[in-house]
């Protein structure tokens, strides 16, 4: 494939799946094990595409990589969801705090130590989009 860098993804797929196919299988095990991520990726972009409900996320989740997989999943999208909310209501608190110490006792108030250490960039990544 490095040899032919002009190749359509789907050539590309097909290629990389064809040098999969004569890998010796624990090497074959071990690629498929390491780019597992990939597949989650694919499926979460296209959920998110989608618009799926929490539902059919876990279904389409627990079909493609089991239902303990697609638990684990539900529980980061509650997680993930939990912070968003706090991070929100952290943002709209924000004008109020005239002073360090009021800004503290938000951060105090709404967020644990080890996620106060991400704050400042979360909140800077939201102003980039």
């Amino acid at each position: 494939m490095l040899r032919h860098p002009n190749l359509e993804p789907e050539a590309r797929q097909r290629a990389l799946a064809e040098l999969e196919a004569d890998l010796p299988e624990p090497l074959r095990a071990g690629r498929a094990e390491s780019v597992r991520h990939l597949e989650v990726l694919s499926l979460e972009q296209s959920l998110r595409a989608q618009r799926a409900s929490p539902q059919e996320r876990f279904e389409q989740r627990a079909a493609r990589f089991g239902v303990e997989v697609a638990t684990r999943l539900m529980r980061l999208d509650e997680e993930e969801q939990d912070w968003n909310r706090r991070l929100d209501a952290y943002a709209a608190a924000l004008p109020s705090a005239r002073t360090e110490q009021e800004r503290a006792r938000l951060q105090e108030h709404w967020f644990t130590p080890e996620e106060r250490l991400r704050l400042e960039a979360a909140l800077s990544a939201r102003s980039q989009h």
